[in-house]
Formats: C-alpha cells, structure tokens, sequence
C-alpha cells in the first residue's frame, strides 16, 4: 500500500472521534458537547492547510486503504475498495468546508446556546460537517455514494431539527424525498459503471482511461443519470424547489448547507466526472442550458419574495445554475472558482441574516416560544457587526469600487441601529393637506396617539405582556 500521509487520514478520523467523544458525553453533560466538535475542526482546517501544500508540491495522491467487499467466481471477480483521492479538485473542497464549516461551528455555539437540544443540534451537525469531508476525497464512485447518502440523511436530521414544527418536518420530508429521486439516479450509474467495468471496480482514475472504449449508449446514460443526481442535490431546474423550504432549520444548518456541504456536492460530482461527461455528444450544453434555465428563473423568483432567508435560498440557486452552466461549457476552473467564492460570501450573509432575526423577531427561526425581549436586546447590540459584514460582502461581491461599492444598505442599517423606531421629527410628523370629511379630522389625533403608543411597546424595560396591554388600551 502506497504511504498515505498522517493530515489525510485526520481527514476522517478527527471528525468520527469527536462524534464519539460527543455523544459520550451528550449522556451526562450535554452543554458540553460542543467541545470535541471545535477542536476537529481545528484539526481538519491544519490538516487541509498542509494537503493543499502537498498538493501543490507533490501532485494528486490517490491511495487504497482496504478491500471492504470482494466476490470471485471462476470467470470473474468483484471488488469494491476503499481510497482516499486528493488533487487540485478535492484540495480545494477541503479548504472550503475545513474553513467556512469550522466558523460556522464557532457561530453556532452562540446561536444555539438557549436552545433545550444544544447538544442533539452539534452531534447532527458535526456529522453533516464529517460525511461531505468523506464525499470530496473518496477515490471511487461506490464510496461517493456512501457518503452521498450520508449528507442527505444528515441534512433530513437538520432541516427537521425543530419537529416539534409542523413546516419543519414537511420541510424535511420533501427535502428528503426529493434527493431520493436523484439519488436512485446515481446509484443506477454506479452499477451500469462496475457492470462495464467487468470486475465491480469504480475508480476514478480506471474508469476515466476507460472511457473512450465504453459504448457511447452506455456512457451517455451514464452521464444523464450522473447530471440527475447533481441537479437534485444541487437544485437545479426542475428539482429545485426543495431548497427554499429547507429554511426551515437554524440559521446555522442554512449558512453551511448552502455554502460548503449538501448543494455543493451536485457541482462536485459534475466536475469530478467531467472526464465522462464530455465524451457524450450535447451532453455539456444540455448541462449548461439547463443551469441558465436555472439561474434565470430563480433570480426572477427572488426579486418577488419577502423572507429574508428566501431570498437568499432562491439566490443560492441562481448562483449553482451559474456554476453547472459553467461545468457544461467546459470552463470547470471558473466554475470551481465561483463555487469557492460564493461558499464564503453566502455563508456570512446567511449568518447576518440569523444575527438579524434575533434582533428583530424575538430570535426569528430559533424556534423558540413566547416573549424574548432579552434575546432580541442581545441581538440588536450584535447588529453594527452584522450590517459591516452585510456592507463588505454585499459590496464586494458586485465589484463595485472602494469601499466596495455605493449602495443603499448602509443607509437602511444606520436607520436600523437608531433603533426599531424612526427619528421623533418624523413620527409626529402630521399629514399634509386637509381632510376629506370632519370625521378624518376626529380620528387623526387618535391614530397617531395609538401609534405613539405602539412605539413604546420596543422600550427594553417592557418584560411582561401585561404592561404591553396597559399600552394598547385606550
């Protein structure tokens, strides 16, 4: 057996022992939890730093760690193996998962803390964060789908994390559902290719040299079902929809889901079997019309959605349509490139966007009961570090100039961090012009003392419902 290095194997190996240590100690003292989970990430983010320079000195390392499943006969012999692969692709992934999945571990520590399932949230979480690790550097396609549907049963566990929610389960359930139909997909290639094969063996690199000798029938089905698969798990057109409705889990779960794990496995899978798929005559068009399809109508989705989570679910759509139609014309380096660079700007916008529920909606998505006034004063406090990251990532990401571009947001935050309300002057500010009728003259004094009243209820000294009633009454 070829040496595998030590940092490849803490790939896989800090993350199933700190799920150990974990549920240990979720047995006894759960707000504790959380611990192993940081320090693996740590350790994979180390780990990752030092492949990417093997990589970049050394090239791609391709390594057999054992023989898991083998049948002979007299004729032939099957074989299923288990490998780690890492080049310039998978190096890559690692970097951004290692990297974006570790912060917003570090993030969810605080989002989570009141939450009574602390400990359940980080062990699903860590889990989702370990099986998309396993994903990017499998060296075969039978393993790919081991840990393909490992993220999908973790992100079933997460967006149905709140299930006490009647929309978070069917948000789980069509989410869940909807995979399967492309999972079926991969799973009807991954045995056309060890029947063509001969001898059950998927590698990457066997089957890539083989590829120009295998029936153009077989290798273009093969193709289409990988492309089916892809666009389920990458919600493209027309296995889209399960996306937007998969807000309903934490703002977390989102951040990572739509940056570095689950959405991105599709684009993955299309550029690790580019090598296939560019031998099928149109198939490569047809991948890259149906990403413009994709992107186009999402976009023209988005501009008509109120919810803030939503919105940038349909934009994380749009932007994975961009990505295939990018893979379909060939371009996998600007492809990969886009899908680095949106893994991080959208994942601090999605966690902008939780900072911001929790100081305007009594914590928002956290799936919590009842009056939060000191959680939402928390948040509203965090709201100067939100509306920079919103601000720098926003305008960064048109590539307007310094300071990353002119914009209206700014001006929409510095209103919002005077507070709920809008300046004095202008809320006893009277309308202008006269009354239709003597009864519009009578009921102006009242709506606009009614309203002055509303606008005591956001006072921080307001803790029971009570005084908020003695407000309200006339």
């Amino acid at each position: 057996m070829t040496h595998v290095p030590i940092s490849l194997l803490l790939v896989l190996i800090a993350p199933v022992l700190a799920i150990a240590a974990g549920g240990f100690l979720y047995t006894f003292r759960p707000r504790l939890v959380h611990w192993p989970m940081l320090a693996s990430c740590a350790v994979v983010f180390l780990a990752a730093l030092r492949l990417a320079y093997l990589v970049s000195t050394r090239g791609a390392i391709d390594v057999l760690l054992y023989r898991w499943a083998a049948a002979w006969s007299p004729g032939s012999s099957w074989l299923v193996d288990f490998g780690l692969r890492l080049d310039g692709l998978s190096a890559m992934m690692l970097l951004l998962i290692s990297t974006v999945g570790g912060l917003i571990h570090l993030y969810s520590v605080g989002y989570m803390e009141e939450d009574a399932s602390f400990g359940r949230f980080f062990l699903y979480f860590h889990f989702f964060y370990f099986s998309m690790l396993g994903l990017v550097i499998a060296d075969n396609y039978v393993q790919m789908y081991l840990f393909w549907e490992l993220v999908g049963t973790a992100s079933y566990l997460l967006i149905g994390f709140w299930y006490h929610k009647e929309t978070a389960r069917r948000a789980a359930l069509q989410a869940f559902l909807t995979n399967r139909v492309g999972d079926l997909g991969f799973l009807a290639a991954v045995f056309i290719l060890m029947a063509i094969v001969g001898r059950g063996d998927s590698n990457f690199t066997d089957l890539f040299q083989l590829g120009a000798s295998i029936n153009p029938t077989h290798l273009a089905l093969v193709g289409f079902l990988i492309f089916w698969a892809a666009a389920a798990k990458s919600a493209q057109f027309p296995l889209y929809f399960w996306l937007p409705d998969a807000m309903e889990g934490p703002t977390p779960v989102s951040a990572l889901m739509h940056a570095a794990t689950m959405v991105t496995a599709g684009i993955f899978l299309l550029a690790r079997s580019w090598p296939l798929i560019s031998l099928v005559e149109g198939l490569g068009r047809f991948v890259a019309a149906v990403g413009a399809l994709t992107a186009i109508g999402s976009a023209i989705i988005a501009v008509t959605k109120t919810d803030l989570k939503r919105i940038l679910a349909y934009s994380t759509v749009s932007h994975l349509g961009i990505m295939a139609m990018g893979i379909g014309l060939g371009k996998i380096g600007g492809a990969m490139f886009h899908l680095l660079t949106h893994g991080f700007f959208k994942a601090t916008l999605f966690l902008c966007a939780g900072n911001i529920a929790h100081a305007f909606l009594y914590g928002g998505d956290d799936g919590h009961d009842g009056d939060q006034p000191a959680q939402r004063r928390r948040g509203r406090d965090s709201l100067p570090v939100g509306s920079l990251h919103n601000l720098l990532l926003g305008g960064g990401r048109r590539g307007r100039r310094f300071p990353f571009g002119r914009d209206r947001g700014p001006r929409f935050h510095r209103r919002s961090l005077r507070g709920h309300d809008e300046s004095p002057r202008r809320r006893q500010r009277r309308p202008r012009g006269r009354p239709r009728c003597p009864a519009q003259e009578q009921q102006r004094p009242r709506r606009h003392q009614q309203l002055g009243r509303r606008n005591q209820l956001r006072r921080p000294g307001l803790q029971h419902d009570d005084q908020r009633r003695q407000l309200l009454d006339p």
